[in-house]
Parts: C-alpha cells; sequence; structure tokens
C-alpha cells in the first residue's frame, strides 16, 4: 500500500495471488478497492486491528496482528495472522505499508481444542474425590484439587507455593526416593507415603504417581489412614486369634495326657491285673497239680467277673467325661 497516512485512502500497488487462494477474492478486487480488506474484518476484532494499527503509525515500528477475516465464496470467517509493517521515506515519514498474512485458522481450531480439553481435564481433576497433586521435576506444585486441599488442611495458595520436600519428611525421601527413572520410562508407581498435615499431625497415604507426556508429575494421593488402623486391628485380632488357639491346643494337649493317664494308671492295671489271674488259673489247670474244688471255680470266676465289671465302670466313666457337655 501507498499512503499517507490513512489505510483507507491508500493506493494499493501489489497483492500476490495467494489472496484469492486464502479469501477467494482475486489480487485485483482489492487493487480496485483499498479499503476491501478492512470491511472483511470481523466487526469484534475491528477495534483490536485499528488499535494495532495506530501503534504501529504512531511507534513507527512493525506491530502483528491476528483477527477474524470473512471468506467471499463462504461467508464464513477465517482466522488470520499478519505482520503489518510500515514503510518509510528518508525524513522516517510513512508512505507505505507492507503487509503479509497467513491463514491460521487450523491453528486456532486447534488451540480451541486444546483449551476445551485444558478445562475437561481441569475440572476432572476437580471434581476427583482423590487428592490430585501435579509438579514440576523440581518438585513444585503447578496445579492441586480441592480435595487435596481438604485433605492436607492447606489452601490452594499455600500448596501452590509450597514443594513436594515440604509434605514429606526428608527420612522419608531417603528411605523411599521418588524413582524419577522408572517414572520417565513411563511406569506408574504405587507406594505408601506419610504426609504432614498443616496442623503438624501426620496421615498414612497410598500414592498413585505418573510422569505426564509434557514432562510433570502428577500424584494421585488416598487417605488410608482408616485402612491402617484396620489392618493393625486385624493383625491384632489375628494375634490374640493365635494366641487363643495356642492356648486351647495346650488344653487338648494336657486332657489326652489326663485321659492317657487315667487309661495307663486304672483301666491298664486292671486289665493286666486280669490277665495275670486268667494266666495263673489256666496254667494251675494244665498243670494238673490241684484240681480245684467247685468251689473254688466260683471264687475265681466271681473274682475275674468284678475285675471285668471294674474295667467297664472306668472306661464308662472316661467316655462320659469325653463327651460334650450338653
Amino acid at each position: 500500500l501507498r499512503t499517507s497516512g490513512n489505510p483507507l485512502k491508500a493506493t494499493v500497488d501489489f497483492v500476490s495471488n495467494r489472496s484469492l487462494q486464502i479469501l477467494g477474492y482475486a489480487p485485483e478486487e482489492f487493487q480496485e478497492n483499498p479499503g476491501l480488506w478492512t470491511t472483511l474484518i470481523h466487526p469484534e476484532d475491528l477495534e483490536a486491528v485499528a488499535a494495532l494499527t495506530r501503534q504501529a503509525h504512531q511507534t513507527k515500528q512493525d506491530v502483528t496482528r491476528v483477527y477474524r477475516i470473512k471468506h467471499k465464496r463462504t461467508g464464513e470467517y477465517i482466522w488470520i495472522e499478519d505482520k503489518y509493517q510500515p514503510l518509510f521515506d528518508g525524513q522516517r515519514n510513512i508512505i507505505g505499508v507492507l503487509g503479509s498474512a497467513r491463514d491460521i485458522t487450523n491453528h486456532k481450531r486447534a488451540e480451541e481444542v486444546l483449551r476445551l480439553s485444558e478445562h475437561n481435564y481441569r475440572e476432572l481433576i476437580e471434581q476427583a474425590s482423590d487428592g490430585i497433586f501435579i509438579a514440576d521435576l523440581q518438585g513444585n506444585y503447578l496445579i492441586v484439587n480441592q480435595s487435596a486441599c481438604a485433605l492436607l488442611g492447606y489452601s490452594k495458595e499455600e500448596l501452590l507455593s509450597m514443594n513436594i520436600a515440604d509434605l514429606i519428611s526428608q527420612e522419608e525421601l531417603q528411605r523411599a526416593p521418588l524413582r524419577l527413572d522408572e517414572l520417565r520410562q513411563g511406569k506408574t508407581i504405587i507406594s505408601e507415603r506419610a504426609l504432614k498435615r498443616k496442623n503438624g499431625t501426620t496421615i498414612q497415604t497410598e500414592i498413585s504417581a505418573k510422569m505426564l507426556s509434557d514432562g510433570r508429575l502428577q500424584a494421585n494421593v488416598r487417605d488410608i489412614t482408616e485402612r491402617k488402623r484396620a489392618e493393625e486391628k486385624l493383625k491384632e485380632s489375628r494375634e490374640q486369634l493365635r494366641m487363643l488357639s495356642g492356648y486351647l491346643q495346650n488344653i487338648r494337649e494336657g486332657e489326652r495326657k489326663r485321659i492317657a493317664r487315667e487309661i495307663h494308671d486304672e483301666l491298664g492295671q486292671e486289665l493286666t491285673a486280669l490277665k495275670m489271674d486268667v494266666a495263673l488259673f489256666v496254667k494251675s489247670l494244665l498243670e494238673g497239680a490241684h484240681q480245684p474244688h467247685r468251689s473254688d471255680y466260683r471264687k475265681k470266676l466271681e473274682s475275674f467277673t468284678g475285675i471285668v465289671d471294674t474295667a467297664i465302670r472306668t472306661v464308662r466313666r472316661i467316655a462320659t467325661e469325653l463327651r460334650p457337655d450338653v
């Protein structure tokens, strides 16, 4: 453009054929109507474009303008980035303008998709029940959600001014480092750590950490204090159950010993006595040295019967003691 300062009254010396590809207008249409370009700018962007144009004329420096402009054939607006470069004479008076523009519609659409994706991502983070912390490689927190604040008792502003080392003791970090090498390999690391709360207490947490594609660290943190307490109680209960089992085993062993002793001392002796008496009686009969009288047979058999009756009573008593109380 050749101009005395007002682009609307400028003379168009040259327009490249690229304008036809970008906006659907032939170069001669801009040459015949120098103000055509300005009339195609989206009304919402017109003031910002005019302000940058004035800035270029006042400062006599190049400016870059980003705005929407209407396509001739489709009637839709596309995004344009142009460089507005004033041209000067020997006295630094503006005598013209060199402008170069490029279509950045796809780039702006990608930015919008990214912006919506980032918005949805942040919404998802904010609604999560677990505490979510996103930090850089130096451990400085960049993003935290409300659950993280509730978990540790800090405000978002406080957490965003803190570092991982502020919540985890040095002893804990030395005992279990962050394992950055594994995170860089794309692995998800799950660990249990004690975190310091604002009020000075600590809570037991389960942390699932991974490295995002942009190099930031994300940690999903869950309070497992109650679970750890329940596990400790369960451990204590198991120990008590083990002790009770041992106690009952000792009682059973003692009962077995008592029963074995009674069988040995009482029933065993009675059966042994019976065996000896029968053996002696049979021996005397076989040797024939003495022919017992009928009354002697009766006495001896009564003696045998008495021993058997006693053994039977002993068996019944022991069997009764082995039965359940009911």
